[in-house]
């Protein structure tokens, strides 16, 4: 073997590695509109699908060592369940990609008795947490090393939303929000002889400010949410990140 041929070695070894990050996403979107059910114990379900930011502590967890100082705040999205409940004709709980909270309505009709001309305005509080462990292998120059990693992040979510029903169906609606959020994570590598070293990632701060709107569209027991928006994204030691955002979500109401 001559040096010349080593980085062609290595380029190989290399290529055959997995990849792993250590990453913990934050939602974009929310879907909440301004108008609360009105109904006791009315409410209603769905599946979303919405924009994340994704906060990746350490790119590349196999690297020996991986880089912890150097996170990086990248697009995504995610499937996501939201339901809301009535417990007041004004106030719904609310759970989601807020967030588990409240929605208070503070002027207009509620939905339940809501007509064409309606401009309701309410404010939101959320409070939200996600979990990410992921495992993988790597091989490099015939030696394969185990990683697993674990990435968790909480935040607070905060917003104002404003509407206009223009029909019985439908509701337009726009927001600003804002929500705070700290990340942590640590990973592990396990080499082939059973040697293993643990790396901790330190706690960082961040936030998520957020400027959407949004169309919904409802039944007597069935409602589709679109909400498009923009985003800007801030993390300590990263790039700040803004990008236009939409999501939507379909669901049954009661």
């Amino acid at each position: 073997m001559t040096l010349r041929s080593l980085p062609l070695i290595i380029a190989a070894g290399a290529a055959v590695a997995s990849c792993t990050s250590v990453s913990a996403p934050i939602p974009d979107n929310r879907f909440v509109g301004p108008e609360a059910g009105g109904k006791l114990w009315g409410g209603r379900a769905g599946a979303s699908y919405g924009s994340t930011t994704n906060v990746k502590l350490v790119a590349d967890a196999g690297a020996v060592p991986p880089r912890t100082d150097a996170p990086k705040l990248t697009p995504d999205n995610d499937l996501d369940l939201d339901a809301m409940l009535s417990v007041h004709s004004r106030v719904d709980l609310i759970y989601g990609a807020a967030g588990f909270g409240a929605k208070v309505q503070l002027l207009g009709d509620p939905a339940d008795v809501a007509k064409a001309g309606n401009m309701p305005l309410a404010v939101e509080l959320a409070v939200g947490s996600v979990t990410d462990s992921q495992s993988s292998e790597s091989t490099i120059l015939g030696k394969t090393t185990k990683v697993s990693t674990n990435a968790k992040a909480r935040w607070y979510d905060a917003a104002v939303i404003g509407g206009y029903r223009t029909s019985s169906e439908v509701l337009l609606y726009v927001g600003a929000g804002i929500r705070p959020f700290s990340a942590s994570g640590s990973l592990k590598q396990t080499a082939s002889d059973g040697a293993a070293t643990s790396y901790s990632i330190p706690e960082g701060h961040g936030r998520v400010t957020t400027l959407h709107g949004g169309f919904e569209f409802g039944s007597a027991h069935f409602y589709v949410m679109l909400e498009p928006g923009y985003v800007i994204s801030t993390y300590d030691g990263a790039a700040d990140y803004s990008r236009p955002v939409l999501g939507g979500t379909l669901g049954y109401k009661w």
